[in-house]
């Protein structure tokens, strides 16, 4: 990709459904990955990729990772917004403090609009970040989760002037 450090990412779909793992490449770029993965980095491994790739782009040191006391496995989850867009919130179901479950979360609140916007990141029904000692350990709380959690909405309909009601 380059002879020089850059902050990339790469993105692929392993498919054990026949009992032997097959890796499907999506995509590589040469940015910090989206989503919560920033925050997972700088939450259980201490470095701020954001920083180090602004750094990189400057031509500045980078500083080196910390050297971490034991090793932990994240992983984040995306649930879909929960009804056609502009919708308001009517319920949602905090996932923090369940076993398994996740460490963080970024939830809607009743009342909350979702706009008729195609964002993928910030309009969604719920953000969840994990952290584990195994990747099974951290799957498992990212199936619960996306298992129990709930969230609902009603469709936002024009009123009669022209405004959202």
């Amino acid at each position: 990709m380059s002879d020089t450090p850059v902050v990339f990412h790469l993105e692929l779909f392993v498919d054990t459904s026949t009992g032997v793992p097959r890796c499907s490449f999506l995509e590589v770029g040469a940015r910090v990955g989206g989503a919560e993965i920033p925050f997972v980095w700088r939450e259980l491994h201490g470095y701020d990729l954001m920083a180090a790739a602004f750094q990189l782009q400057m031509g500045l040191p980078v500083p080196a990772p910390r050297t971490a006391d034991r090793a932990e496995i994240g992983g984040y989850l995306l649930i879909p917004a929960p009804a056609e867009r502009p919708c308001r919130i009517t319920d949602v179901l905090s996932m923090l403090g369940t076993v398994p479950g996740p460490y963080a979360e970024a939830l809607l609140k009743v009342g909350d609009v979702l706009p008729a916007a195609d964002a993928y990141y910030e309009h969604v029904g719920g953000r969840f970040r994990f952290r584990g000692e195994t990747s099974r350990e951290v799957e498992a709380a990212l199936t619960a989760t996306a298992t129990a959690f709930k969230v609902s909405a009603d469709t936002v309909l024009p009123s009669p002037l022209g405004t959202r009601i």
